[in-house]
């Protein structure tokens, strides 16, 4: 307990050393690699210890700075996937106290990141999930695994996910234009299980494991790429290639379905059934419910194939959503309505969801849905105008709520969902208030009712005539 300062202190100076270093990152990353590539373990001490400070100035780096900037690939590497590449050397198997406690932070900083449901339905969970394998392999290959448990329960346990970890590496590990192939030939071979039953099961087992282990997370349909490209679901678009996500699912259903018709174990695939469940669960906390997904019949699917069932009434009240125009406030997502939607000043942006919390019971919602001023090009998360509807308490005069509003919890700027502010004429000004527009509260002296010297005092005289009576 007492290195714990020391470390502190250590991971700080170098990964503020590394944010320093904002032109030339690159270089700095391939210095770093440099040294863990040289040394082996026939190496001199002093080449083997060099190798391990390398190793532990990249751990600083991951425990220390922000998941965005450790996910931005500066070259052809971010931090993340270079601390990936350093765990497959030897070097990090060496015995060193302040490489184990780095390694150790390292891994209780990216299963904090994983229980985000933010995070696993970004881009970036792709790479940490890769970073989480190899800190795996790595604990398998030191020995630090887990301790006076001789339950055989737990041995198979334990060698099925290292099994499924290996399935997700060789994924990771494969060329992005080589994958479509993979996918091609996973559908291949299962057809011809079809015909012919397998010889061993393994080999359907086997097949079933990588397919889960290609599954990217779900992600939120009618996205901006999937509108402009006229596809469901796929991968990224900075990809060169992209993989048909709904492929995978497809065949993964298939080798489901397969494995059910011999009367097999679930237990068996139960990595498989994890992994599923996982991805459908963090997509559900942040978009209350998966029929939010693209492709998500396929997913609905999965999940029932996976042991959850589906909410039968979850597919009719999202078609009554999409055919009301009104704003709809369902669980924990937020949504501005139909009409709202379609507004120019009005983005919708599924990779930046905002948690909203009511400033009175602390209720969550999560809003993807953004307000770009047409001029200044500032960017505020939208919130309900209205508040929290069921805590709003009793009215102030004006029938405002007394409090209950909705605010990010992380300070970001917002803007209420009131039509009026959000509409903006071609003139880039409030149509509401734009005189060539015709706006509704522009005076007949083509100014703004609050503002002409004459209109206001009429406006003033009536609030204080409806006040009196």
């Amino acid at each position: 307990m007492s290195d714990t300062p020391d470390l502190e202190s250590y991971w700080r100076h170098h990964a503020d050393m590394f944010a320093e270093k904002s032109g030339d990152r690159q270089n700095v990353m391939q210095y770093h690699l440099k040294f863990v590539e040289a040394a082996s373990p026939v190496s001199a001490a002093k080449q083997r210890m060099n190798a391990t400070r390398a190793i532990c100035h990249v751990c600083s780096w991951v425990v220390k700075l922000g998941l965005p900037e450790l996910c931005r690939c500066y070259g052809d590497a971010s931090p993340i996937a270079l601390l990936t590449k350093m765990l497959h050397y030897p070097s990090a198997q060496h015995s060193d106290v302040r490489l184990t406690a780095s390694l150790a932070a390292v891994q209780s900083r990216v299963e904090s990141w994983c229980q985000q449901a933010e995070v696993v339905c970004g881009e970036a969970f792709e790479s940490l999930e890769m970073l989480w394998c190899s800190l795996q392999s790595l604990q398998a290959r030191r020995g630090d695994g887990i301790h006076g448990m001789d339950s055989m329960d737990l041995s198979e346990e334990r060698l099925q996910a290292e099994e499924f970890q290996r399935c997700v590496n060789q994924w990771h590990n494969t060329a992005a234009d080589q994958r479509k192939a993979k996918v091609s030939s996973w559908a291949s071979q299962l057809q011809g299980f079809k015909n012919d039953a397998p010889e061993s099961l393994r080999s359907l087992r086997s097949l079933i494991l990588q397919l889960a282990a290609a599954l990217s997370p779900p992600r939120v349909a009618g996205s901006e790429w999937q509108s402009q490209n006229g596809q469901d679901d796929v991968e990224a678009p900075s990809r060169a290639f992209q993989v048909d996500q709904k492929a995978i699912k497809k065949t993964l259903l298939e080798a489901l379905a397969l494995w059910r018709s011999f009367d097999l174990e679930d237990s068996e695939i139960e990595p498989v059934r994890n992994r599923v469940e996982y991805l459908v669960q963090k997509f559900e906390e942040c978009h209350a419910s998966i029929d939010c997904a693209a492709s998500c019949s396929l997913w609905r699917r999965l999940k029932e194939a996976c042991g959850a069932q589906a909410d039968p009434t979850s597919s009719n009240a999202m078609s009554k959503r999409h055919r009301s125009g009104k704003r709809s406030t369902v669980k924990e997502t937020y949504s501005p309505g139909e009409n709202r939607a379609k507004l120019k000043t009005i983005v919708h942006k599924p990779s930046e969801p905002k948690v909203l919390r009511c400033d009175r019971c602390s209720y969550e919602l999560v809003s993807c849905w953004y307000f770009v001023h047409p001029t200044k090009h500032s960017t505020s998360v939208l919130v309900p105008n209205n508040g929290h509807t069921s805590c709003r308490g009793v009215s102030r005069a004006g029938g405002r709520p007394s409090g209950a509003f909705f605010r990010p919890i992380d300070g970001s700027p917002y803007k209420a969902d009131c039509s009026q502010g959000l509409d903006y004429c071609i003139h880039n000004r409030v149509r509401a208030i734009c005189a060539p527009c015709g706006g509704v509260n522009v005076c007949r002296h083509r100014m703004p009712k609050w503002q002409c010297s004459k209109c206001k005092l009429t406006i003033r005289k009536r609030i204080k005539k409806v006040t009196q009576v």
